[in-house]
Order: structure tokens, then C-alpha cells, then sequence
């Protein structure tokens, strides 16, 4: 395996590169609010986790860590957490690898990455755990990995899914997948682990036969942890869906029981491989509720939803009076059979996204994301749809997307998605729903404003100056700055031409260390700086 980092100033130059050069060469939404990052490779099935503050070995203590993966790629990103300004981060390559999922576990405080995966090579399932050394600039495997967890001949779906609670460094992993050969591990077998601690499980009970499964983590308000899973019986066009919950202190185990059956649900007309992908909320009040989806590979998504805890209901996403105005006709690209969801912290809404092959005025060929409520009787938004902003159709690419787990605190909600340029990343705070809304044709949209708007001198001893085009002195601007802490030093909202002078009261004989200067122009760009102050004295 090739690891691969990028750190400090060269890796935000190299963020701000990509995002000038989206700006120039990609379709935009109007506004275009969501930032955009492509990587050089593309892929099925992908995945993404994001965790707010969390203990880091920086100066700064903690960060917002991003985490996403794709066939032979896995991608470690950690940002700011006051600023969103990114700090550090790399790349680890694998061979023949697929069902790549990522997440992370604490050793002490330090974190860990965990990756879950089919290895094609060395036939089997596996589970790397990388320690993020001292300064946060790599990465490398820690001791005892890769941990075989099983050594089938043929590929099966493997999921992960990873638990952090908001009040320490608890965390915990839950690993599944499916093993078809008659024997001792015949049947949907878990492993998980807590913290830094061994891996421990075995097969399920009672789930001989049972295919392709999927797992999540789920805790309510005094209650326990929960593990919820999702897998089916059945062949061809016809099958038996079941989820299924149970304690995780009772899973974690090394003859896991049978959880206990809280839903059961007949389908036909799938045409091909059935897989379901659930999500709960990481931290709800009450009751325990989740949500899975799937699609017949043809001509729509469904989402079974539990606003309950108990048995769910299903809706055809895409089918007239499913949600009011949606379009029909849709379809989805039958390389990508696993839509995906994702539930905001509070439980209050989820989102379901797809690729579509609709061609159709106003709308085209392209990632979509639908915001609807908790109990799935509506869409959160007047918005039919929600276009993942300054998405490209694969073009030759594998169709697949994936949205982030987690959601600590609501931040952001991260989608990585495939395309020809390769697998592209975007940031969207949660209750900026407008980033992924369309209310028309996209258009090509070019911004001059990423190439005028600068701050200097960097370094800087007495003050920071900004330098504001003439073009845009009358537009509305907001910025603020902070230290290193995450301290607020200015928050500005005004006229841009004002802007300047706000900023340099605000950063006159500053300590000498590192500074973050965040600006944006009519809700439409946000530019950010970091800058160095040598200090007055």
C-alpha cells in the first residue's frame, strides 16, 4: 500500500487551486454555495464519515475530521473547527480492493483510522487500523493489522459503520458481511470493537442464508447503544427484507445472538442484486427510529422509514404523490444499485441520494439529493429536488454517491460522488439547504471574484489589509477572523468597501501565531486565508 500526505500551506493552496479551477470549468447552481473537490480517482460504491471536534495532534487540539474511501482510495482530511479552513491530510492506495468503508476509533486520544474492505488479492475480508502519528502529517498501520476477517474465495458486501460520542473519545465500530458457505460462519457475520480494544465477534444467529448486509449505530436519550441491521432472503425478483436491532454490549460478543426483528418487508419487481443501505440518528431522543433504502435498479427509489422504532412504512420516492410535485419518470443507473441516506443529528430529517438518468427541461443526467422529514410525509423543502450543486454526470464513470454518517452537531453533510474527472468531494452546511437546491437549467457560471479578492501581507506584523476590487466595494460582504483557538476577532457584515478598515482595527498588534480570515461576497463565495503574524514586538 502507497501512503501519500499533504500538509500546511501547500495542501490550502492546493484546496484553494481546486476550487478556483471548479469555479472555471464546472456547471454551477445559482447560487453555487457548496464547495467542490476533485481527486484523481473515481469508482462503485463509495463512502464518507465526518466528525466534529475531535482531539487532534495540531497546536490547535481539535478538528473537524472528513473520511471517505473508494474501491483502491482512502482519503483522511482534517479541517479547522471553527474556521472550516483545511489543515492537513493524505491519501493511503490499495490493489484489487472493494466495499472500501472508512471510519475512526481513539487509542488514548489519539485517533485511528479503520478501513473495512474485500481484498481480491489475498481472497477475503479485512480490517486495517492506521495509527495518525504525531503531528498529524501521516499515517501508518498499527500493530496486529490487516486483521483477516474472513478468507472467502468469492466477494461478498462488507459494511462498517462507526459510533463517537459527543462527551469524550468513546467510540465504537461495527463491521458485517455476508458469508454463503455452509459451515460454522454460515450466515451474516459481525465483528466490532470499542476504542482501541480487539476486534470481537462472530456469526449471527439465526442468519444462515440471509445476503448483503448493512449496519448502523443508533443511541437515544438515556438509553443503550444500539446496533441496527438490514439484509434480505430471497432471489430474483422477489424478496424478504428484515431489520433487525438489539443492544450493542449484547452484539459485541463472540457468538453474537439474534437481534430482535422490528420490521419485515415483502418486496417483488427488483430487477437484479438487492442492497439496502441504513442510517438512524447517531443521537435522538426518543424513540429509536431508522431508515434504509434500496431500488429496483430501473425506475425508482424506496425508502422504508420507522418514525416509531417498530415497523416501517415505505414510500416510492419518485412515484407520483410519493411527496408532493416530485417529477416522475425517473431512472436510476443500474452500475450504482445502492442509493443512500443519511440522518441529521437531531433525527428532525434525513436525505436520500441518487444518480438519475432522467433528461428531462428543466433537469438532466445528475447526482440528486432529497431533504424530507423524519416521518417521510413530506419533502423539508419546497424544492422537487435537490441537484447536488456542480455535479457532473459520470460520463463514462461509475454512477455512485454516498452521504456522510455521523453529523455530529450538524455541521456539514459531505457527499462524494464519482465522475469522469475522477471522485469528486463536497462540503454543504446542514442548514444551508439552498446548496444542493435547482430552481432552473444550470449554466455555465464563471467567478472573477476568487481571483480579486486578496489579504496580505503574509506574513503580517501590524495589521492585515484587504484588498477589495472597485467592481465589488458596493457588495455585501460578511468575514470574520480568528486565532489559532478559534477565538473570534471580527465578525463583519456590511458593504465590502467598509470591510477593510473593520479588518485592520481588528488585527492591529495581534500576538504573533497563525490566523484565519474567512470572506465571502453576497452568500454566493467564501475565500478563505491563512495568515501568518510575526508580532509587533
Amino acid at each position: 500500500m502507497k501512503t501519500t500526505y499533504y500538509q500546511g500551506r501547500q495542501g490550502i493552496l492546493f484546496l484553494f487551486a481546486l476550487l478556483i479551477c471548479t469555479w472555471v470549468r464546472a456547471q454551477v447552481l445559482v447560487p453555487p454555495t457548496s464547495t467542490e473537490i476533485n481527486f484523481g480517482t473515481a469508482g462503485l460504491t463509495p463512502t464518507c464519515f465526518n466528525y466534529d471536534d475531535i482531539p487532534f495532534p495540531t497546536t490547535f487540539g481539535k478538528a473537524d475530521i472528513y473520511l471517505s474511501a473508494v474501491n483502491n482510495k482512502v482519503y483522511w482530511q482534517a479541517f479547522h473547527p471553527v474556521t472550516g479552513v483545511f489543515v492537513i491530510g493524505g491519501s493511503i492506495t490499495y490493489q484489487s480492493c472493494v466495499d472500501m468503508n472508512v471510519g475512526l476509533r481513539f487509542n488514548g486520544t489519539t485517533p485511528q483510522l479503520v478501513v473495512a474492505y474485500y481484498n481480491g488479492v489475498a481472497p477475503g475480508h479485512r480490517v486495517d487500523v492506521y495509527n495518525w502519528n504525531t503531528g498529524g502529517g501521516s499515517v501508518t498501520m498499527a500493530t496486529g493489522f490487516p486483521l483477516a476477517l474472513s478468507n472467502l474465495s468469492s466477494y461478498t458486501r462488507i459494511s462498517m459503520d462507526t459510533h463517537i460520542e459527543p462527551s469524550g473519545l468513546s467510540s465504537y465500530n461495527a463491521i458485517v458481511w455476508e458469508n454463503p458457505t455452509v459451515g460454522p460462519l454460515y450466515g451474516i457475520n459481525l465483528t466490532a470493537c470499542t476504542g482501541a480494544a480487539s476486534f470481537v465477534g462472530g456469526v449471527i444467529s439465526g442468519t444462515g442464508g440471509l445476503k448483503r448486509p448493512d449496519v448502523a449505530f443508533s443511541h437515544v436519550t438515556g438509553g443503550n447503544l444500539a446496533l441496527h441491521f438490514v439484509y434480505h432472503s430471497g432471489t430474483g425478483t422477489n424478496y424478504n427484507i428484515s431489520e433487525t436491532s438489539a443492544p450493542y454490549t449484547t452484539m459485541h460478543v463472540s457468538s453474537p445472538p439474534a437481534p430482535t426483528t422490528q420490521d419485515g418487508n415483502i418486496v417483488s419487481g427488483i430487477l437484479g442484486l438487492l442492497s439496502c443501505s441504513i442510517d438512524c440518528p447517531d443521537h435522538h431522543a426518543s424513540p429509536d427510529i431508522w431508515t434504509y433504502v434500496y431500488s429496483n435498479n430501473a425506475a425508482s427509489i424506496f425508502t422504508r422509514i420507522s418514525s416509531t422504532g417498530l415497523a416501517g412504512t415505505t414510500a416510492d420516492a419518485l412515484a407520483t404523490g410519493a411527496y408532493s410535485g416530485l417529477l416522475t419518470g425517473m431512472s436510476i443507473a443500474p452500475s450504482d444499485i445502492r442509493p443512500r441516506v443519511s440522518y441529521n443529528q437531531s433525527g428532525n430529517s434525513l436525505h436520500i441520494a441518487f444518480y438519475s438518468n432522467l433528461v428531462a427541461t428543466p433537469v438532466t443526467n445528475n447526482y440528486y439529493s432529497m431533504q424530507i422529514n423524519s416521518a417521510g410525509t413530506a419533502l423539508v423543502s419546497a424544492n422537487d429536488y435537490e441537484r447536488v450543486a456542480a455535479a457532473a454526470a459520470p460520463g463514462g464513470a461509475p454512477a455512485s454517491i454516498a452521504l456522510s454518517k455521523q453529523n455530529t452537531n450538524n455541521k456539514y453533510l459531505y457527499t462524494v460522488f464519482s465522475t469522469s474527472s475522477g471522485l469528486a468531494h463536497k462540503f454543504h452546511p446542514w442548514a444551508t439547504t439552498s446548496s444542493y437546491k435547482t430552481t432552473g437549467i444550470e449554466s455555465q457560471n464563471i467567478s472573477p471574484i476568487a481571483n480579486e479578492l486578496l489579504a496580505g501581507p503574509n506574513p503580517f506584523a501590524e495589521s492585515i489589509r484587504l484588498y477589495v476590487p472597485e467592481s465589488l466595494k458596493n457588495e455585501t460582504m460578511t468575514a470574520s477572523l480568528t486565532d489559532l483557538s478559534g477565538k473570534l476577532l471580527l465578525n463583519y457584515n456590511g458593504t465590502a468597501g467598509e470591510a477593510p478598515l473593520a479588518l485592520e482595527q481588528a488585527s492591529k498588534n495581534l500576538a504573533a501565531g497563525t490566523y484565519f480570515l474567512s470572506a465571502q461576497i453576497n452568500g454566493q463565495l467564501h475565500k478563505n486565508f491563512k495568515l501568518l503574524c510575526t508580532g509587533t514586538h
